[in-house]
């Protein structure tokens, strides 16, 4: 006769050390369905799923990693003003060329100047009045217009009830900004005031991209303004 005992099942396999496991904590701070947490193993090269998860289950996982995937640059920034506020240019009792923000592009690799606008935006714009639909390059645009303090939860209203793309935003902010133009008589500075404005615009945007080389440049061709803002700051 042929044997019928079943065979022993297998131990389940714990995870390794190297394993993240999505905790409960964070799965309610996305308050998207609701999941095991149990059953979800991060790693660094991927998702485990335990065996088992319905649908639902499975559908608010989709969700969850969504919302992780969308809030990254916002963490990463929230996370460097707070090593910029603790540590400034001091790290393992010794200066660096670029304080906390050379550890973090080893980190992450990511370029410096790339980081100093996660930290910028995350810095300006408090969590308490952002939104699902703002992302970090919305901050940077409403940063660059130099829209105020108390407008940008009013226009973090309109990016969220019309979806304003980053692009739409920027169309949006320039149009408003028409109506504040300098007039034909106003005085000289004040039409360099507006000019540099626009640089500053263009510049945080363009910039996160540029190659080391191309950085190198803008540093030498603002040489003089870096120069004399420091000749003032010695009077």
């Amino acid at each position: 006769m042929p044997n019928t005992t079943a065979a022993p099942a297998e131990p389940q396999k714990k995870p390794t050390e190297s394993m993240e496991i999505v905790t409960a904590d964070a799965q309610r701070s996305f308050s998207v369905g609701s999941f095991d947490p149990q059953k979800v193993q991060i790693t660094p090269t991927g998702l485990i799923l335990a065996e088992g998860i319905d649908f639902e289950e499975w559908k608010s996982i989709g969700h969850y990693l969504r919302n992780v995937q969308k809030s990254v640059e916002w963490c990463i920034g929230d996370w460097l003003a707070y090593g910029d506020w603790n540590y400034r240019d001091t790290v393992y009792s010794k200066r660096m060329p670029n304080g906390v923000y050379e550890l973090a592009s080893n980190i992450f690799g990511v370029a410096v100047s790339t980081l100093k606008n996660y930290k910028w935006v995350a810095s300006k714009i408090n969590s308490s009045v952002r939104a699902d639909e703002l992302t970090l390059n919305h901050g940077i645009e409403l940063l660059s217009a130099q829209v105020s303090e108390s407008h940008i939860p009013i226009w973090i209203r309109e990016i969220e009830e019309k979806g304003l793309t980053t692009r739409q935003l920027r169309h949006r902010l320039r149009d408003e900004n028409k109506d504040h133009q300098t007039e034909p008589g106003d005085k000289p500075k004040q039409t360099i005031f507006g000019q540099a404005n626009k640089f500053v615009i263009g510049f945080v945007h363009d910039s996160r991209d540029w190659t080391e080389a191309e950085s190198n440049e803008m540093e030498s061709i603002l040489a003089p303004v870096r120069d004399w803002l420091k000749a003032r700051e010695v009077l």
